[in-house]
C-alpha cells in the first residue's frame, strides 16, 4: 500500500499457484482442522480458483497469464495432477525434450516397475499393527511405516552407484516423523538420499521417487470440509513432487470412497495402463520370502507405569501411547530361518 501511495501507476505482479497449499499457520493438526480460514489465500480474494480461462473472473484493470507447462514430472505423473487440479490443461515439457526417467535397479523392478504404482495397505482397528494410531492427535500407521522403510532399505541394497533422491510424504506429522526415524536408523548409503516430511513440508521440493503414504485418520473417509484429507491441494502437492516414479500407498480395500485417490487412480488407468493396486502383503512376501514377516516380527505394547521386558525376539519392539512412540530394532536371521509359530504378537 505504501508503494501504491508513492506511485499510483505502479504495477503489481502476483505469481503463484492457487491449487497449492495456502499460507501455513503455526498451529497443531487438531487446531488446523478446526480453523475456519485454513484455505484462504490471495487467489480466492481475486476470484482465481480455476485454471480454466473462461472461469477466471478478474477485474477490468487486471490481466492474468496461465503458465501451462510443467517441467518436473514425466507425462505419466504430470497428467495425474493436471487432471486432478488443472482441468487437464497442463503440457509436459519432458514429453517434448525427450528426457527419459531413470532406470530402477533390476532387482527392485521385480517389486515395482511402473512409473506409477498403487499399493493397498491393510487397515484393521482390531489389530495393533494395522490400526489408526494417534500421537498428539496426529495419525500414524505402524505397518505402513515399517513396510516403506524396509522397501527403502532393500532399494539401497540392490542399487549400484547411481544417485537417487527419494521422498516419503505423509499428510500427518506423526507418520512423517516415524518414517524419518526408521529410515535414518537403517543407515542408508550416501547414494540414496531419503527425505521424509509432511505434504506441507515438501511444498517446493522434488525427488526422483516419491512414496505418498496416504495414511487415514479414521476407518472411514468422511469428506468433512475441514478434514485434512478432504483438501485437494494435499494430493496435488504430494504427487507433483515426483519426477520419475510415484508410489501411492492407501487402504484401497478398506476405504473405497476417497474421491481424490479414486480420481488419481482412474486418471492413470484411463490414460496409461489399467494397473490395479498391488497388495502390500504380496510385496512383503516377495521382499522377505515369507508371508506376514512384519506382523510376525513386531511386538507392540503400551507405556504402563511399570514396564519389565526381557530380551525381545522380535525385530520391531514397539511401545506406544498418546504421547510417545518407542521402537527398538534388532537384526534377525534370514526370514526362512525363523519359526513363525514361536513368535507372539500383542494386539
Amino acid at each position: 500500500m505504501s508503494l501504491f501511495k508513492a506511485n499510483p501507476n505502479a504495477k503489481f505482479i502476483v505469481a503463484g499457484d492457487p491449487k497449492q497449499i495456502p499460507p501455513v499457520i503455526e498451529i497443531d493438526e487438531k487446531e488446523l482442522e478446526n480453523f475456519d480460514f485454513q484455505d484462504e489465500n490471495i487467489y480466492k480474494m481475486m476470484n482465481l480458483e480455476s485454471f480454466k480461462p473462461e472461469e477466471q473472473k478478474i477485474r477490468p484493470n487486471d490481466t492474468i497469464q496461465n503458465l501451462d507447462t510443467q517441467y518436473r514430472s514425466i507425462p505419466e505423473i504430470g497428467q495425474l495432477f493436471s487432471e486432478l487440479s488443472y482441468s487437464g490443461l497442463l503440457k509436459h515439457d519432458r514429453e517434448k525434450n525427450g528426457k527419459a526417467r531413470k532406470q530402477l535397479p533390476e532387482k527392485f523392478k521385480e517389486l515395482i516397475s511402473s512409473p506409477v504404482t498403487f499399493v493397498d495397505i491393510p487397515l484393521n482397528q482390531d489389530h495393533s499393527i494395522y490400526k489408526v494410531n494417534k500421537l498428539f492427535y496426529s495419525s500414524y500407521h505402524i505397518y505402513a511405516a515399517i513396510f516403506v522403510s524396509e522397501m527403502i532399505k532393500y532399494f539401497d541394497n540392490v542399487n549400484s552407484d547411481i544417485g537417487w533422491t527419494i521422498g516419503l510424504i505423509a499428510p500427518y506429522r506423526a507418520q512423517a516423523v516415524l518414517l524419518n526415524k526408521l529410515v535414518t536408523s537403517y543407515g542408508i548409503s550416501e547414494n540414496v538420499k531419503v527425505y521424509a516430511d509432511t505434504v506441507h513440508g515438501f511444498q517446493g521440493d522434488e525427488c526422483d521417487i516419491v512414496f505418498f503414504i496416504c495414511n487415514p485418520n479414521s476407518y472411514e473417509y468422511s469428506n468433512h470440509p475441514k478434514a485434512l484429507l478432504s483438501k485437494e491441494y494435499i494430493y496435488n502437492v504430494a504427487i507433483s513432487r515426483a519426477k520419475d516414479y510415484l508410489v501411492i500407498l492407501h487402504p484401497y480395500t478398506a476405504i473405497q470412497n476417497n474421491n481424490f485417490i479414486n480420481k488419481i487412480k482412474l486418471s492413470y488407468q484411463t490414460n496409461f495402463e489399467r494397473e490395479e493396486p498391488l497388495n502390500a502383503k504380496d510385496l512383503e512376501k516377495a521382499l522377505f520370502n515369507v508371508e506376514n514377516y512384519i506382523e510376525n516380527n513386531t511386538y507392540i505394547s503400551g507405556h504402563d507405569s511399570i514396564n519389565v521386558f526381557g530380551l525381545s525376539e522380535m525385530k520391531y519392539f514397539i511401545k506406544v501411547d498418546d504421547n510417545a512412540i518407542d521402537i527398538q530394532l534388532r537384526d534377525l536371521k534370514r526370514p526362512e530361518e525363523i519359526n513363525s509359530n514361536n513368535l507372539k504378537h500383542q494386539v
